[in-house]
C-alpha cells in the first residue's frame, strides 16, 4: 500500500480511535475493580485483585475494540466507500486505470489489522490504570495498596494470553476490513443502498468479532 495513504488511515481509524478507547476503558477498569472487591474482599482475598483484573480484562479487551472500531471506523468507512461508489467516482478511478481495489482497500487493510492489536493493548494498559484509580479511592475496601496492584499485575499477562490476544486483534482487524469494503464497493442505485449496506456491515462486523473470538477462545482455552 502507499505508504501515505496508509499513514492517513492509520490516523484517521487509529489514533482517532484512541480518546474513545481510553475513554471507554478508564471506565471499564473502574467497574471492574469495585465488582472484583465485591467478589473477593470479603472472604480476605483482596491479594487476587489483580489476577481477576488482568484476566477479565485479557478476555475483554481484543472484542470490546473491535466493537469500538466497528461502531466508529466500520461506519464511516462504509458511508465514504459507499459515497464513492454511488457518486460514480469508482468509476472514475478505473477510467484513469487506477483499480480500486489496488488503490483503496490495501491502506484501509493494513490500517485496520495493525490499529486493532494496538488499541486493545493500549485499552489493557488503560483499564488496568483504571483499576489502580479505583483502587487508591476511598469506594475502595481492599486491603492492598496500589504498589502491591501496579507490581502484581504484570505478573498475570503470560506470554501464551498475549499472543492470543494479538492473534485475536489481528483476525478482528483484518475480517472488519473485509467485510466493511466489500459492503461498502457493491454496486448502489439510490442513497438508501449506501444506509442499507452501512448497517449490514456493522451486524456482519459483530457478529464476526464475537465468532472469532469465541472460536479462538475454544480452540485455544488457556
Amino acid at each position: 500500500p502507499s505508504p501515505s495513504l496508509l499513514a492517513r488511515n492509520l490516523l484517521a481509524w487509529g489514533v482517532g480511535t484512541l480518546p474513545l478507547t481510553f475513554l471507554i476503558f478508564l471506565m471499564l477498569g473502574v467497574v471492574m475493580e469495585i465488582q472484583a472487591e465485591a467478589a473477593v474482599v470479603e472472604y480476605g482475598l483482596s491479594n487476587r485483585l489483580p489476577e481477576l483484573v488482568s484476566l477479565s480484562l485479557l478476555r475483554l479487551a481484543p472484542i470490546l475494540t473491535g466493537f469500538l472500531m466497528a461502531g466508529r471506523c466500520g461506519s464511516a468507512i462504509g458511508a465514504q466507500i459507499g459515497w464513492m461508489q454511488l457518486a460514480g467516482q469508482m468509476r472514475a478511478l478505473r477510467t484513469l486505470r487506477l483499480d480500486p481495489e489496488r488503490v483503496l482497500f490495501p491502506p484501509l487493510f493494513w490500517s485496520l489489522t495493525l490499529a486493532m492489536p494496538l488499541l486493545a493493548l493500549a485499552g489493557l494498559v488503560i483499564g488496568a490504570g483504571g483499576a489502580v484509580l479505583a483502587l487508591g479511592s476511598t469506594l475502595s475496601h481492599a486491603r492492598i495498596t496500589t504498589d502491591f496492584f501496579i507490581s502484581a499485575f504484570p505478573g498475570f499477562l503470560t506470554r501464551a494470553e498475549l499472543m492470543l490476544f494479538v492473534v485475536k486483534s489481528l483476525l478482528m482487524g483484518a475480517g472488519l476490513a473485509l467485510i466493511t469494503y466489500a459492503g461498502a464497493a457493491a454496486p448502489k442505485r439510490s442513497p438508501a443502498d449506501v444506509t442499507a449496506s452501512i448497517t449490514l456491515g456493522l451486524v456482519l462486523a459483530f457478529l464476526l468479532i464475537t465468532l472469532i473470538d469465541a472460536l479462538l477462545a475454544l480452540l485455544f482455552p488457556i
